[in-house]
């Protein structure tokens, strides 16, 4: 099973060497390691030139955003199967071992996720069993937190960006869950809770104050297409977590507040009733 880990880099002189070790430490060795290097003012490009691995493909561009980065290194990826890794973050030196041995299990999905330790909020997205499993309702399984495709515990086949699209390149917070939930519309996932990734995310890693609105996944709602009850619902509950976490006073606080109120309308109770009563019979 030929993958193409492909990490797009900015200005990570820090961690991009962690981040290349848990890939090379891999148990398996039938990969490539596509780095795109997005512009870095750092010596991340100076640090990835070090490593004289030949299964290491070094390419440099202009800083176009981690949408543009990933998607240059779609373009160079000669693997069948697609696993996309930030660089700061760490596989574990199974990973790719326990992609592959579900992949023969269920040799017909082009779809699946692993578990994911995340150091930034102290929790871990797995699912409730053991044994690995599968959904023919992506939507309803990631609603759920069955399990949360992320760069880093979610490989795909090189065929779904072919058919869904690349990484939309206006989008720079919360791209990667825009493009698996159009991933998923292949309406069959195969996930398992043991753990593939470390998410090393640092605090300011991310910050939901210093961009505008039209680099949030949410400004697109209005215009991404939604394949039923659920598929809407992850995209109202990223809205809601971008309102929470936008300073109150803010114009893009009472932006999303506005959309919130004209794109969903009364869906909002719908959805905290539902889960309510879901869990009232133990089914979450």
């Amino acid at each position: 099973m030929m993958v193409s880990i492909i990490i797009p880099l900015y200005n990570k002189e820090r961690e991009i060497s962690r981040t290349l070790d848990s890939v090379l430490a891999q148990s398996v060795s039938d990969f490539e390691i596509i780095v795109v290097d997005d512009g870095s003012k750092d010596k991340s490009a100076e640090i990835v030139r070090g490593y004289t691995d030949s299964r290491i493909r070094f390419i440099q561009k202009e800083n176009g955003g981690v949408s543009s980065a990933r998607n240059r290194g779609l373009k160079e990826a000669q693997g069948e199967w697609l696993l996309f890794l930030d660089g700061d973050d760490q596989l574990m030196p199974d990973a790719l071992e326990t992609f592959s041995k579900m992949q023969k299990k269920r040799p017909e999905c082009k779809f699946f996720v692993g578990g994911q330790r995340n150091k930034r909020i102290r929790t871990t997205h797995t699912t409730q069993t053991n044994k690995v499993a599968r959904t023919y309702s992506p939507y309803f399984s990631i609603w759920l937190n069955s399990f949360w495709p992320c760069p880093g515990d979610t490989l795909i086949h090189y065929s779904l960006p072919k058919k869904y699209g690349l990484f939309n390149e206006k989008i720079s917070f919360f791209e990667d869950l825009e493009f698996f939930l159009r991933m998923a519309k292949c309406g069959d996932v195969v996930y398992t809770n043991k753990i593939v990734l470390r998410y090393n995310q640092e605090e300011g890693g991310l910050s939901l104050s210093k961009h505008s609105e039209e680099n949030e996944m949410a400004y697109y709602i209005p215009t991404i297409q939604t394949q039923g009850l659920f598929n809407k619902a992850l995209l109202y509950e990223n809205l809601e977590f971008v309102i929470n976490w936008w300073p109150k006073n803010s114009s893009q606080h009472a932006y999303y507040k506005a959309l919130k109120s004209s794109y969903f309308k009364r869906y909002h109770a719908i959805l905290h009733w539902l889960r309510q009563q879901l869990i009232r019979h133990n089914v979450i």
